[in-house]
């Protein structure tokens, strides 16, 4: 960016920002009105992951239909997903990823690991959403939590085609000992 684009930009922002602290200039909304009644102060939805198995009332293989069953194991992008690679344990949801000799549900040697999903099970408009996790250690990993809109797979320029929220994503987060 050339020193005038800079020096411009921070021009603007300086401006603005005088605007709205000193003056108390009100912001000027765009788009669909947000119905503030949707919002609750109670949560609506959560998972302790109480027990030894998936709650699969909430959750669901993000790569694997559900008439496909829980033991399919299918390509992704040099990888293999498979759902088993989910556990449940002392009220954690473990995604392992794992180079596997023998493969894992029918699939070649490579390296597995696990994508989840609600869709279908609960879908949100507006809320505030959370996680507590550990990133996995490791090069080549990219963990992440996303919400994703119901027209994620429409790609037809309309303007309601798919989109996802990032809450985080860490590609490639390589863990230094």
């Amino acid at each position: 960016m050339s020193v005038l684009k800079k020096i411009l930009a921070i021009f603007i922002t300086a401006i603005d920002l005088f605007a709205v602290v000193v003056l108390d200039f009100p912001s000027v909304l765009n788009g669909t009105p947000l119905d503030r009644a949707a919002f609750t102060a109670e949560p609506v939805w959560a998972d302790e992951f109480d027990g030894t198995e998936l709650d699969t009332t909430k959750w669901k293989d993000h790569h694997t239909s559900k008439e496909a069953g829980l033991n399919v194991t299918t390509i992704r992008r040099g990888g293999y997903w498979n759902p088993q690679m989910a556990q449940v344990a002392d009220g954690n949801l473990t995604i392992r990823t794992e180079y596997l000799e023998e493969g894992l549900g029918g699939g070649p040697a490579g390296y597995y690991t696990c994508g989840l999903d609600t869709n279908g099970l609960f879908e949100k408009a507006h809320g505030y959403f959370e996680i507590r996790c550990k990133l996995p250690k490791g090069q080549g990993h990219w963990a992440a939590f996303w919400m994703l809109n119901d027209g994620m797979s429409n790609v037809d320029g309309s303007g309601r085609d798919g989109a996802e929220i990032d809450i985080f994503e860490s590609p490639y987060y390589y863990f230094r000992k």
